[in-house]
Parts: C-alpha cells; sequence; structure tokens
C-alpha cells in the first residue's frame, strides 16, 4: 500500500482555469442586469468579489480534500466537498496512461497524468491534473508501466526504434490537414456562446444584416470573400496543428508505444501492444497524390477527447510503410493485392450520391441566379462513387484481415481476428436480387467501439469473410 498522496497546490489554479468558461456564464449576465439596477456600484462589486472569493475557497477545500494512493493493486482516488465520492479502478483494468504538460502546469514544472480504462468512454477515468514528474514517476511504477524519466534515461543504454516527425514534414502535415471543418465548426460554436452570453443580441441577425450589405455588390465580391474565409480558416488549421503535432517523437519500447507530440501542451501516451486493436492507413484527398499517408491507431480504453484514434504517425511516405510496420509494428503487415468488391455493385457506388445531389441541384437550379452551378454537385457526386468503388475491397491473410474503403480520403484497415468484438451481415431487398452483402465489424476503442464495414461483396466473399471470424 502506498501512503495517500495530494495534488500540487498549483492544481487549485488549474481547476479555476479549466473552469472559468463556466463562471463567466454564470457571472456575466448576473452582472450585466445587477449594473443595470439601481443598486449601488460599490454594493455589486462587492457582490461579485464575495461569489469569486466563494469559488475560490471551493476549490481550495476541493484539493485538499483530494487523495490518491495504490491499496491491494488497485489505484484508488478519493475526493468531493459536500459528497464524497471514492473510485476504485483494478490496476489489470487499466489500458493506457497519457501525461501532458499544458501552460498551467509547465509554470510549476509539473505534469498532468491520465489514466484510460476500457468503460471509462472519452473521458479519462482518473485525472491527476497537478503532481511532479517524481510523483507521476513513482505511480507509473506502482502501475506496471515505465516511468517517464527512466524511460528516457534507458534510451541512451539501450537504444529503442525511434522516429521522429521533422519540421518539414510537420508544415506539410499542416498545410495538407482536413481541419478546415473543424475551424467552421468552432466558429459556429463560438458564435452560439456569444448569443448566449448577451441574449438580448441577435447575433446571427446581426451577421445576416452585414453579409446583406454585399449582396448587391455582385457575385466577383462574394468569390473574393469566400476565398478569404478560405485561407483564414487553412491559416487557423495550420496553426492548431503545428501546435498539436510540433515535436512528435514515436517510440517502441518492448511491449508498448510511447507517443510524444505538443508545443504548448505537451502530451506523452504510452499504449500497451496488446491494447492495440487496429492499424488504419489514411490517404486523404491532398496527400494521397504526393503518395503520403497518416496511421492511426486503434486502442482499448484511449482515444482523444473528442473519441478520434490516436495518430501513430502524421506524415510518412507510402513508400515506407513496410519498413515502419516491420520496425513499430512488425504484428501487421500491408497487402499489395486486394480482393475487389462484385461488379454488380457498381451501379449502387454510382447512384448512391448522386441521385440525392441532383435532388438538390434541380430546385436550387431553378430558384436561384447563377443555380446552373449546382449540377456541379451531382457531378462530383457520380465520380466520388466510382472512386468509392474503385478503391474499395478486402483481404485475409492468416490473422489478419484488410479492409480498404472511402469516404473522401482512402483509409485502410488491418485488424486481427481476435480483436473483433462482433460480426454483422447485412443483405437489403435490392442486395438480394444481385447477390451481394454488407458486412461491419466491431473492435473496441475509447468510443467503447469502432466500426469497420464494407458494402458490396459476393455471396462467396462472405462465406469467407465469416468463416475467417
Amino acid at each position: 500500500m502506498s501512503d495517500p498522496e495530494r495534488l500540487h497546490p498549483a492544481a487549485v489554479l488549474e481547476y479555476l482555469i479549466k473552469n472559468i468558461r463556466s463562471l463567466i456564464e454564470i457571472l456575466l449576465p448576473g452582472s450585466v442586469v445587477l449594473f443595470s439596477s439601481p443598486l449601488r456600484r460599490e454594493w455589486i462589486i462587492g457582490f461579485i468579489l464575495i461569489l469569486l472569493g466563494l469559488y475560490i475557497g471551493f476549490a481550495i477545500i476541493y484539493w485538499l480534500r483530494y487523495r490518491y494512493y495504490v491499496y491491494n493493486d488497485e489505484l484508488r482516488v478519493e475526493y468531493g466537498v459536500f459528497t464524497s465520492k471514492k473510485t476504485y479502478i483494478p490496476l489489470e483494468r487499466i489500458q493506457s496512461v497519457q501525461v501532458s504538460a499544458g501552460v498551467a502546469q509547465r509554470i510549476f514544472g509539473l505534469v498532468k497524468l491520465e489514466v484510460q480504462t476500457a468503460g471509462g468512454g472519452l473521458a479519462a477515468e482518473v485525472s491527476l491534473p497537478a503532481i511532479t514528474l517524481q510523483q507521476a514517476n513513482v505511480l507509473q511504477e506502482r502501475l506496471h508501466l515505465p516511468p517517464i524519466q527512466r524511460m528516457e534515461e534507458e534510451s541512451s543504454d539501450h537504444p529503442s526504434p525511434e522516429r521522429k516527425l521533422s519540421w518539414k514534414e510537420l508544415m506539410i502535415t499542416a498545410s495538407t490537414s482536413n481541419g478546415l471543418g473543424v475551424v467552421f465548426l468552432g466558429a459556429t460554436a463560438l458564435i452560439s456562446q456569444v448569443e448566449q452570453i448577451f441574449p438580448d443580441r441577435n447575433i446571427y441577425e446581426m451577421l445576416g444584416h452585414f453579409l446583406s450589405g454585399y449582396g448587391n455588390k455582385g457575385i466577383l465580391v462574394w468569390v473574393v470573400m469566400f476565398l478569404l474565409l478560405l485561407i483564414m480558416a487553412w491559416l487557423l488549421s495550420m496553426l492548431g496543428t503545428v501546435l498539436s503535432l510540433g515535436g512528435f517523437l514515436l517510440i517502441r519500447e518492448e511491449d508498448r508505444l510511447v507517443i510524444s507530440r505538443g508545443l504548448i501542451e505537451k502530451k506523452q501516451v504510452s499504449i500497451p501492444l496488446k491494447r492495440i486493436q487496429a492499424i488504419k492507413i489514411v490517404e486523404g484527398v491532398l496527400r494521397q497524390p504526393f503518395g503520403l499517408i497518416t496511421l492511426h491507431v486503434v486502442s482499448a480504453g484511449h482515444g482523444d477527447k473528442s473519441g478520434r484514434d490516436v495518430v501513430l504517425f502524421p506524415l510518412l511516405p507510402k513508400k515506407d510503410l513496410d519498413e515502419f510496420l516491420h520496425i513499430y509494428l512488425p504484428e501487421f503487415a500491408i497487402e499489395k493485392e486486394i480482393i475487389p468488391l462484385s461488379a454488380a455493385a457498381k451501379t449502387r457506388y454510382r447512384l448512391i450520391y448522386t441521385i440525392p445531389a441532383l435532388l438538390i441541384a434541380i430546385p436550387v437550379s431553378i430558384l436561384l441566379p447563377y443555380g446552373f452551378f449546382s449540377f456541379l454537385l451531382p457531378i462530383g457526386a457520380f465520380f466520388l462513387g466510382v472512386q468509392q468503388y474503385k478503391d474499395a475491397g478486402w483481404k485475409i491473410n492468416g490473422d489478419q484481415l484488410l479492409v480498404r474503403s472511402r469516404m473522401f480520403g482512402r483509409v485502410t484497415t488491418l485488424l486481427k481476428r481476435q480483436r473483433v468484438q462482433s460480426f454483422q451481415l447485412r443483405q437489403n431487398p435490392l442486395q438480394r436480387r444481385k447477390g451481394l452483402h454488407a458486412f461491419s465489424i466491431m473492435v473496441a476503442s475509447s468510443l467503447g467501439g469502432t466500426n469497420i464495414s464494407l458494402n458490396g461483396i459476393n455471396e462467396q466473399d462472405s462465406v469467407e469473410i465469416i468463416d475467417w471470424v
């Protein structure tokens, strides 16, 4: 048994920073109402200061009552101000441990340690937001994981395979990332939050009035505005990728992969090899023409906060993939030739997006000026379907199954038979008439399960995959 330990006092600051948004959402609307009331300003300011003092006092008491220790092969955490809470995690349930250091931690020379379990969902089961590096090392030893300092020291005496992401590779990764959609969604979320803070202001109506002022200035103005927004979103996407993946380092230990990354917030995650469920080889739309790929690992109990798979390596020439897997994941092997889909599935892939796109383009072309440009949508949908059919396929090699498909980028998934959680074979009436099937395989991941599916295999192929499972 280890003695109960307390977080570093900086955990109070980390707690306040983490909840600053909630505090603003609570105080700001009330402050607006109070300052517009006939009450004296000194009373209002005093009342707000009292609330802030109570909030800081709550954070201090929360820190004082927070304890963690290892007892009887369990990681135990006890916390709570008004209600006492206890979390017990058997050591064998721990899937991975992530160590990171944000701005607040780095100021005080601390780290943040998060423990993931298979059933923990997107959030970490246990989060220790402010502990010393020595405490993190001691705890990792008690969790039967390699301490951070020891791992770095041993790398000189017993060199382990490692690969770094160079600055040139980082800039190529950032400039070809698919982060534009994330930026636009983030902007939408920001607008919605502003509208909640200022409910009397209709932000969307104000934005509409602003845009309507340019409505009569011709299509050229709209095109220029769209391009400027696109460039701004692209630059923000690049910045986010550089900050997230800067300093990327992959190390293969005997029984685990250790991934470090981040410029402002340093992160290090240790993933046991036995927890790896599948490997994804992603060829993005902008990267595939240059023969570049991104590797992801599907791991039980680990993923980022949005549930996405862990980036195993951000940018790799496709020609180096065989050598990369041989060094870091020899348990997996890429196949040069795959079994394509049935020819009977070709029509389905051509029409699945083309018909809905036509249903949108026809009324748009009638109702809007320059609406005939909307017919580019079904044309693009048709060629996307053709490419999806050409790229899709599968291959069995011993206990490994390869599944390849495309939405926009092409994704090749490698999984082992012993990692399959469930298998489903589907056939709708149209598929039955053509003798086609669709299958989906579920493997464990941070989301509780990752689904790998393929549509358009024939009867004989479906029997072979069922026998393999």
